[in-house]
C-alpha cells in the first residue's frame, strides 16, 4: 500500500486514482493495517512482558 501511495505523490500531476475518495480509503487503510499489525503487537510484545 505504501508504494501505491508513494506513486501517487511522486506523480501528482497524471492521475493514478480514478477518485480521491480511494485515495483517502488506500490511506486510511494502510494507517489501519500498520497500527494494529505493527505498533500493537510491538506494544503488546514489549509492555507485556
Amino acid at each position: 500500500m505504501s508504494m501505491v501511495i508513494r506513486m501517487q505523490l511522486a506523480h501528482s500531476q497524471t492521475v493514478t486514482f480514478v477518485d480521491g475518495q480511494i485515495y483517502n480509503v488506500v490511506i486510511t487503510a494502510h494507517a489501519f493495517v500498520m497500527i494494529f499489525f505493527m505498533v500493537m503487537p510491538a506494544l503488546m510484545g514489549g509492555f507485556g512482558n
